[in-house]
């Protein structure tokens, strides 16, 4: 089921100068709509008693296709506070 909440991102860029930036990125439009518009069209178009699929290859299709517009923010943070932000992310990391 959609989320009808702007959708967000909060992640830790490192530099190669060693600096770091917490990010936080909110879309002004809803993902969801945006990818099911777009499979729509891949299709052809909607037409009454039309199939159209909507499984992982499609939906990658739309995705890789979208362009939504972002608000972002950025401020630089320690190292000290870097640790302590990743380090629950640590097991999530692994799986992946």
């Amino acid at each position: 089921m959609p989320s009808f909440d702007a959708e967000y991102a909060v992640y830790i860029v490192a530099s190669e100068q060693g600096t770091s930036q917490v990010v936080g990125r909110k879309l002004n439009e809803h993902l969801y709509g945006l990818m099911m518009f777009q499979i729509e069209i891949q299709a052809g178009g909607a037409a009454v008693g039309k199939t159209i699929s909507l499984g992982p290859a499609e939906q990658t299709a739309a995705l890789a296709k979208i362009r939504a517009s972002t608000d972002t923010e950025h401020a630089e943070i320690d190292q000290a506070t870097v640790k302590v932000w990743a380090a629950p992310a640590s097991p999530c990391k692994a799986r992946y």
